[in-house]
C-alpha cells in the first residue's frame, strides 16, 4: 500500500497528552486482520500512540513503534499515561532505555534521516483508507449513541466549513492527521464539537465537554496557529449557543495569542507556513476570521470598540475558496491592493472573502456612531453611509449575485452581503420612519440606543427608503437557497433585527391590504422559517424565535393560544427606573387596524 511519506513537522516544546481522558486509556485491542499478514492475540494495551488514538484506532502500544505505525511508516507517539503518573513513566522510561523526550512524555520515532518534513500540498491519493474502514466506535459517557470522529468531521465539513472556510481543507486535514499530526491535538475535538451540532440525534454536549477541557489550561497548549484556530472555532460555536460570555474569554485567548505570535503582520504565514502556500493561505484566513468575529462580537453584545479595531495588520487578502480547496494559491494581494481598485484601468476582481474582510472593516469603522451623533447630518454619520454606499458601487458585477460559477450558493458572499445590508439597516432606522417600540427592547439583539426613539430628521423619508431598501435586499437573499442550515450562525442575530424591522415597516410605514404590505408579511413569515431551521442547532436561534414571534404577535395583533407578560419584568424595572413606563407607551397613529385572527400568521400564536 502506498502512503504519504511526507510527515509535517511538530513543536518541540508540545507535550502531547491524551484528548479522550483516562477512561480510554487502557482499551480492549484485538489485531486479527487489522496488519495484513499478521495475527495477533487478543491483548490488553496499557498505551495507545497518538497516532492511533487520534484516529480512534486500536493500537498493540508496542514501542518504540506499534504495528500499526511500522506498516503505515508513521510517527509512534505515545503520551503520558495518567493513570500510571511519574513513577510509571520513570519505569517505562528505564526498562526500554528511552531518555530526553521521552523522559517529558514523549516517545517519538522519526523517519530514517531524522528529520520531521514539512507539510506536503500534494493531494493524498494513495492515502490510507484504514480510517474509515477500521475505525473503532467511540463510546463516551454521555453520548446518545456512538459516534466517530469520520462522522463528526464529515458533518463539520458539510455544514459549517462553507461558511468559514479557514481550517485546512478536508484532503490536507486528514493527510496532515494520518501523518501523526499532534499539532491538531487541540483543535480536531472542536471540529467534532461543531460537527456534533448537526446531527439532531447526538448529544453534543459530551463533544462540547471533551473539547472544553482540551481547551480550558491555557499554559499546556501550543503557541501555534492551530490552537488560534481551535480557540476562535469554539469562540464562534459558543457566541451562537448564545454563551456570548464564554465566547468572549475563549475569543480574547485566540486574539492574546495571535498578537502574541505577530498573526496581524504579512510573515507570519510564510514564517509558519512549512513551506506550504496551502498552509500560509490557511493561516491569513484565520487572521481574517479572527478580526470579523471581534467585529461581530462586539456589535451583538452592543459595545463601541473591539480589540483588533486599531491594530495596524498588513496580512494579506485570502484567496477564493475554489482555489484553496483545490490548492492552487495564487500569489496573494494585499489590503492596498484592493483599497485602490477603484483607480484600476481594467475592473478587478477580488475573492468572496475579500469583500466579506471590507464588510468587516466598515462596520469597524462605524462602531457604535448612532451613539455619538445628534442628527443624519452629523459629519461621522454622512462619512459612515458613504462608507457603507460605496461598498455596494464598486462591488464588481460577478459579486453582486451570491450564486457562484458551478451554481452554488457562495456562503461567505452571501454572509458579506447579510452583514452589508443589516449594517445599512441599522445605521438608517434611527432615523426613518420604522421607529422601534419598546417590546423590540427585550430582544437581546435589538441595540440599546433605540430605547431614545427616532431621531429627527428632515430626511426622514430619505432613511426609510434606504431603510427598506436594507429589508428588502435581505428577504431577496433568502429566497436564493432553501439550504439555510448552511449559512454561518453568526448571522441569526442580524436576521432576527431584519425580521423585527419588517414587522415595523408593516406597522408604520405601508398600507395595510396593499401588495406591497401582503410581501412584506409573507417575508416574515420566510426570515421566521429561516430561524426556525437553527433553532435545534443553536440557542440564539431560539431565543430570537421567541423574540420575534413577541414583537410580531404584539405589533401587528396577532392573537396568542397563551396568556404571557407584555413586558418581561427586568424591561419594566429599568424602564420605571428611568421614569419611563412601556405599559403607557402610546404608538402613533398606526395604519394598520385589524382585530385578532384576521390574518392567519402560521404559528405565530404557538406555545413558546
Amino acid at each position: 500500500m502506498q502512503t504519504n511519506q511526507d510527515t509535517p513537522s511538530i513543536d518541540s516544546d508540545v507535550i502531547v497528552s491524551s484528548r479522550l481522558g483516562p477512561e480510554h486509556e487502557h482499551e480492549s485491542v484485538s489485531h486479527t486482520s487489522d496488519i495484513p499478514g499478521t495475527r495477533k492475540p487478543r491483548m490488553r494495551a496499557s498505551l495507545a500512540c497518538e497516532a492511533c488514538r487520534f484516529r480512534h484506532m486500536k493500537c498493540d502500544a508496542i514501542k518504540p513503534k506499534c504495528s500499526r505505525c511500522q506498516f503505515e511508516k508513521k510517527q509512534c507517539i505515545y503520551g503520558t499515561s495518567r493513570r500510571g503518573g511519574k513513577r510509571k513513566l520513570d519505569a517505562d522510561a528505564g526498562s526500554s532505555g528511552q531518555s530526553g523526550s521521552e523522559s517529558m512524555g514523549l516517545v517519538a520515532t522519526s523517519n530514517s534521516s531524522g528529520i520531521n518534513k514539512p507539510f506536503n500540498d500534494s493531494l493524498p491519493m494513495a492515502a490510507s483508507n484504514t480510517a474509515e474502514s477500521e475505525a473503532t466506535i467511540i463510546s463516551q459517557a454521555g453520548r446518545s449513541e456512538p459516534e466517530t470522529s469520520t462522522q463528526a468531521l464529515d458533518l463539520y465539513f458539510e455544514n459549517f466549513h462553507c461558511a468559514h472556510p479557514f481550517i485546512l481543507p478536508r484532503f490536507y486535514l486528514e493527510s496532515r492527521i494520518q501523518s501523526g499530526g499532534a499539532c491538531l491535538h487541540h483543535l480536531v475535538p472542536v471540529m467534532e464539537f461543531v460537527g456534533s451540532i448537526y446531527e439532531p440525534d447526538w448529544n453534543s454536549e459530551a463533544f462540547r465537554q471533551v473539547a472544553h477541557d482540551t481547551l480550558s489550561h491555557l499554559d499546556d497548549l501550543p503557541e501555534n496557529g492551530f490552537t488560534i484556530q481551535a480557540l476562535l472555532l469554539f469562540a464562534i460555536a459558543l457566541h451562537c449557543s448564545d454563551e456570548y460570555n464564554t465566547a468572549d474569554h475563549f475569543l480574547d485567548q485566540a486574539l492574546d495569542m495571535a498578537l502574541s505570535l505577530q498573526m496581524n503582520l504579512q510573515d507570519f504565514a510564510t514564517r509558519n507556513g512549512e513551506g506550504s502556500r496551502i498552509l500560509e493561505e490557511s493561516w491569513r484566513r484565520t487572521y481574517w476570521t479572527l478580526f470579523l468575529m471581534d467585529g461581530l462580537f462586539a456589535v451583538i453584545n452592543h459595545r463601541t470598540t473591539h480589540r483588533l479595531q486599531k491594530v495596524i495588520s498588513s496580512v494579506d487578502l485570502p484567496c477564493e475558496d475554489k482555489e484553496y480547496h483545490t490548492g492552487q494559491i495564487p500569489s496573494p494581494r494585499s489590503i492596498q491592493d484592493y483599497d485602490n481598485r477603484e483607480f484600476e484601468l481594467d475592473d478587478v476582481v477580488f475573492s468572496s472573502l475579500s469583500y466579506l474582510i471590507d464588510v468587516g472593516r466598515i462596520i469597524s469603522n462605524i462602531l457604535g456612531v448612532n451613539r455619538r451623533i445628534k442628527s443624519s447630518d452629523d459629519p461621522c454619520f454622512l462619512s459612515a453611509d458613504a462608507q457603507t454606499t460605496n461598498w455596494l458601487l464598486h462591488l464588481p458585477e460577478g459579486k453582486t449575485s451570491v450564486i457562484g460559477e458551478q451554481h452554488t450558493l457562495d456562503e461567505p458572499l452571501f454572509l458579506a452581503h447579510l452583514l452589508y445590508n443589516t449594517e445599512k439597516l441599522l445605521l438608517h432606522r434611527l432615523h426613518s420612519q420604522l421607529r422601534y417600540s419598546p417590546i423590540e427592547m427585550e430582544s437581546a439583539c435589538t441595540p440599546p440606543y433605540a430605547q431614545h426613539g427616532a431621531m429627527s430628521s428632515r430626511w426622514a423619508a430619505n432613511h426609510t427608503a434606504k431603510s427598506l431598501e436594507a429589508i428588502e435586499a435581505v428577504g431577496r437573499l433568502l429566497s436564493v437557497s432553501s439550504l439555510h442550515i448552511r449559512h454561518s450562525p453568526i448571522f441569526i442575530c442580524a436576521l432576527a433585527l431584519v425580521t423585527m424591522s419588517q414587522v415595523s415597516a408593516c406597522n408604520n410605514v405601508l398600507e395595510n391590504g396593499s401588495q406591497k404590505y401582503m410581501a412584506y408579511r409573507e417575508q416574515i413569515r420566510l426570515s421566521l422559517g429561516v430561524l426556525r431551521g437553527h433553532e435545534q442547532r443553536w440557542e440564539t436561534a431560539k431565543r430570537s424565535v421567541r423574540e420575534v414571534k413577541r414583537v410580531a404577535r404584539h405589533l401587528l395583533s396577532i392573537p396568542s393560544s397563551t396568556q404571557e407578560p407584555l413586558f418581561s419584568t427586568t424591561l419594566m424595572s429599568q424602564d420605571t427606573a428611568s421614569g419611563y413606563d412601556p405599559m403607557t407607551y402610546v404608538m402613533g397613529d398606526s395604519i394598520l387596524d385589524f382585530g385578532p385572527g384576521e390574518f392567519d400568521f402560521g404559528d405565530f400564536g404557538a406555545t413558546l
